[in-house]
């Protein structure tokens, strides 16, 4: 090996750079891409969300920000308070809202089943929409209900806004309203207007 003039050490040198350049090259390409974001943020039960929400007039990437903080996609999720499925209802909910569905046959059971559960959180959350005027009250109604939320604004102990969410009593509800808007802005940034 000659050491002195250095030909024959570069080359190894060059292919070491050669393969670093071509690495950061595809990083950048699949960040790029929005690669990383897809599949964070992956739409999954797409056409049921997207025939919910449209139907009863809400946003479809706000179902599936509602989804993927809810349950992370699982249909058979089950909290410890009882919720159940993808948007993770309550059973006397469920039952509530298909009553204001007509929906006939409810059982809490078909809460489990994904088209079911999707079209129930749909509608509720429309309906928490309508009474609130604001996405931020809506979300905290839909964790902490309605109870206690109608409580914080009569009180002043939060303002309604997305922006003071810290002021939200409850740090599960604090967290599930940021989580939800965050996951909600992914949704949008990473596929677009509708």
């Amino acid at each position: 090996m000659n050491l002195k003039n250095g030909t024959k050490a570069s080359k190894p040198i060059f292919a070491l750079l050669g393969l670093r350049v071509t690495i950061v090259v595809v990083i950048g390409a699949i960040f790029f891409s929005g690669l990383p974001n897809r599949i964070t943020y992956p739409k999954l039960y797409w056409q049921e969300a997207r025939q919910y929400a449209e139907a009863f007039g809400v946003d479809p990437y706000l179902v599936m920000a509602l989804i993927k903080v809810e349950s992370n996609f699982r249909p058979g999720a089950k909290s410890k308070s009882g919720a159940l499925g993808l948007m993770q209802i309550m059973p006397d909910t469920g039952r509530w809202a298909a009553g204001m569905l007509n929906t006939d046959n409810y059982y809490d059971a078909r809460l489990l089943v994904p088209e079911f559960n999707i079209m129930i959180g749909s509608w509720y959350i429309n309906h928490l929409l309508t009474a609130y005027n604001e996405p931020a009250v809506a979300l905290a109604a839909y964790n902490a209900g309605r109870g206690n939320v109608d409580r914080w604004l009569a009180d002043g102990t939060w303002s309604g806004a997305a922006d003071s969410a810290s002021d939200v009593p409850f740090r599960e509800t604090e967290d599930f309203i940021k989580r939800v808007m965050r996951a909600w802005e992914a949704y949008e940034h990473t596929y677009g207007a509708l």
